[in-house]
């Protein structure tokens, strides 16, 4: 029998670097909200790279057995203002018992509303491969739907997903965070996100 639990977490960097839109901007118009009103009025390109360095904790043979996995995480999108978007995202997992790695391919439409609200719908391609102990939920496709709400830099969203593999899964996530954004770190056009959030999550693990 194992089990599996993934905890301590000890270091996380996102960075976010924004340094082309379609439209040029004075110097001074910034973005002040990534769910600004004026979302729709460029394209842009996302960059965003993280690293954790985590604790595997796992029972094998009535033993507890700890080992130190760092990983490394990177996403590249591209957003059209139209609402579509193209990205692609890849984790890697140093010191796994084998080379352990995954990455998704997604495609999708989004909406941003001058109320704040906003939609988003996408069709998500899964690939995982390696250490097994790694990996949370075997599936191939996915198609998700969440909707949220801008309040005063606070976001509150809900998110629904429909996993597809040998056996299917349901996901529901209620989300609460807030938006801390740091502009011109590198370009005029560039910024830091940071974003700390709390999640309620509702599932199934067939």
């Amino acid at each position: 029998m194992i089990s599996l639990k993934l905890d301590h977490l000890k270091f996380i960097f996102l960075f976010t670097l924004i340094p082309f839109y379609a439209n040029s901007q004075n110097e001074s118009d910034t973005i002040t909200n990534i769910n600004s009103k004026d979302i729709d009025d460029f394209s842009f390109l996302m960059i965003n790279a993280s690293y954790t360095n985590n604790n595997l904790e796992y029972l094998s043979d009535l033993t507890y057995v700890t080992e130190k996995i760092p990983t490394l995480f990177t996403n590249l999108s591209y957003i059209n203002k139209t609402g579509l978007y193209l990205g692609g995202s890849y984790a890697n997992y140093f010191n796994a018992n084998t080379q352990t790695f995954e990455y998704d391919i997604e495609a999708g439409f989004q909406k941003y509303f001058k109320n704040g609200f906003d939609i988003d719908l996408y069709y998500n391609k899964h690939e995982f491969s390696g250490d097994t102990l790694l990996e949370a939920i075997n599936y191939d496709h996915s198609i998700n739907f969440s909707t949220g709400i801008d309040l005063d830099g606070f976001y509150l969203s809900t998110d629904l997903s429909y996993l597809i593999a040998n056996k299917n899964n349901f996901f529901l996530d209620i989300n609460f965070s807030r938006f801390i954004q740091i502009d011109k770190i590198l370009f005029k056009n560039d910024m830091i996100l940071i974003n700390p959030s709390i999640s309620l999550a509702f599932g199934t693990d067939y």
